[in-house]
């Protein structure tokens, strides 16, 4: 008979202890950390992942994770909060606190606070219970300015283009005239006189700037828009050239500046203007060229001549004031030309540098503007170096801008300035 077999008990292992120092005590403690973050943040990867396999992937830009079906989005860091389900919020927020990112747990935060006052009704905050039936502000791109009246001189003035960059006008000084002669007598020699002027071409110059991001977000047509800035800024100076330009040199000096124009005072109670003055202007200047003669003058002083009222109101009833195209017209039917160029009628006329509240000639025939061939020229550049607004020196292609270029070459020239006739108040510049 064989001896029961005894079971030992089990020996415990001897434990040693080890006196371990502070710095070794940190770095153990550290490794432990840092392997344990590793670990939580892939089962947290892991955990994120799964969550956002039903997840509306959202793209990158200003609007991202929006469309016109959306509504209104809550965007943070290239995603729309309002999108996300219930359970990756919460992922995210999470992973904001531990990041130490507060103004992304803020968002979070915030956006759960108002969605839970708004959980018990419908509103336009949130797309599925009321945003996306409201009616979205529309987008014009059509871009309108509110701008002063000018550029009605463009179509009067006689424009003469040039191969050059001036031209030398001749004019007659005399005309020949008859006398009485004897019988047998000698006939008088006479002989005609002439004067030379030459005028040389000023340049007038302005450049639009645009950076390329404009260019390439832009919801309108930019450049539609500043091509008929030019063609506005264009009209404008042609305006003030002929009329109220007044520079250092002839060629920089307009009728209301010009010597040898006819003058006529105002006749009216403190210096105002009245049909009677313009009527003395058409004949105050030669007969030939009164013919064709238009009036020119700010919007002002034809109110104050439409409201002026004779004894009789003979001139009220001469006429209509308007010609068969709508165009403003004395009680005479002469036409009559409005420009924001001109002075605003009453005490800017009297004393100033300007000193006449009309013009009135035949600038058809007797004001010319010499230009350069070609007339207003407008290029585009992206490599050019220029001098913007504020002063600063700009390489385009380096700073990523895209430039237009507006500029021509004029010079407004009367050869004959007594075919002109100001009417205004005392000292006339």
């Amino acid at each position: 008979m064989s001896e029961p077999i005894s079971e030992e008990t089990p020996k415990e292992p001897e434990v040693q202890e080890i006196e371990l120092d502070a710095t070794a005590v940190d770095s153990i403690a550290n490794k432990a950390l840092e392997k344990m973050g590793d670990k939580f943040d892939s089962l947290f990867k892991a955990f994120e992942d799964r969550i956002t396999q039903n997840e509306t992937v959202v793209s990158k830009g200003v609007n991202a994770g929006a469309t016109s079906e959306d509504g209104p989005a809550v965007i943070v860091g290239g995603t729309n909060i309002e999108k996300m389900t219930p359970q990756l919020r919460f992922v995210k927020q999470i992973k904001a606190s531990l990041a130490g990112d507060e103004g992304l747990k803020k968002a979070y935060a915030d956006y759960a606070l108002e969605a839970r006052e708004k959980a018990g009704y419908n509103n336009e905050g949130v797309s599925s219970e009321g945003g996306l039936i409201i009616l979205q502000p529309e987008f014009e791109a059509e871009i309108e300015r509110l701008l002063p009246q000018y550029g009605g001189i463009v179509n009067e003035v006689r424009f003469v283009d040039l191969p050059g960059n001036s031209v030398i006008t001749t004019k007659g000084t005399n005309n020949i005239e008859f006398g009485k002669v004897n019988e047998g007598a000698a006939k008088p020699a006479r002989k005609s006189a002439f004067s030379q002027q030459t005028v040389a071409l000023n340049k007038y110059a302005a450049i639009l700037l645009a950076t390329t991001e404009l260019l390439e977000d832009q919801a309108t047509d930019f450049w539609a828009d500043a091509t008929s800035q030019y063609a506005y800024a264009y009209g404008k100076k042609i305006d003030e050239m002929v009329l109220t330009d007044n520079g250092t040199t002839t060629s920089e000096k307009g009728i209301t500046h010009t010597a040898g124009v006819t003058l006529e005072l105002t006749s009216g109670a403190g210096s105002t203007v009245t049909w009677d003055d313009l009527l003395n202007a058409k004949y105050a200047v030669p007969g030939e060229a009164a013919s064709g003669g238009v009036y020119v003058m700010h919007r002002s002083t034809l109110n104050v001549l439409r409201q002026l009222k004779g004894v009789s109101n003979d001139y009220l009833q001469q006429g209509t004031f308007i010609d068969g195209s709508g165009n403003p017209t004395t009680p005479w039917g002469d036409r009559i030309i409005l420009t924001d160029a001109m002075p605003i009628n009453g005490s800017s006329w009297a004393g100033t540098t300007v000193g006449a509240g009309v013009v009135y000639g035949d600038f058809s025939r007797y004001a010319k503007v010499y230009r350069k061939q070609g007339g207003l020229q407008l290029d585009v550049s992206n490599s050019a170096t220029v001098v913007d607004k504020a002063g600063t020196t700009k390489n385009l292609w380096q700073d990523n801008l895209v430039g237009m270029k507006g500029e021509f070459r004029a010079t407004f020239f009367a050869k004959f300035p007594e075919a002109f006739c100001l009417i205004g108040a005392s000292p006339l510049s």
